[in-house]
């Protein structure tokens, strides 16, 4: 469904922002793949590990696989959670 919407608007690609994008690996790689042979771009909305915080399996290793496998084309990190009056 996606693709087909990216393909009617004629966008460039897709901004994916799903929660734990590390248990989404074969997703992203599958959708990444799709957009680059149809000539668009993959964008991945990340957010920050804060230390104590719970990991969501977005990991270094699932970092690595996505930008050097070229899946991935750009990384948008969320930092406007990163204020806090208490710190």
């Amino acid at each position: 469904m996606m693709l087909s919407i990216y393909r009617k608007h004629d966008l460039d690609g897709i901004t994916l922002e799903i929660p734990a994008p590390g248990y989404f690996v074969d997703l992203i790689t599958l959708l990444g793949n799709q957009l680059h042979d149809n000539k668009k771009i993959l964008i991945l909305v990340v957010s920050p590990l804060h230390q104590g915080a719970r990991h969501d399996g977005f990991g270094r290793d699932a970092f690595i696989k996505l930008i050097e496998t070229g899946v991935v084309d750009r990384i948008s990190l969320m930092t406007y959670d990163f204020s806090n009056s208490q710190t």
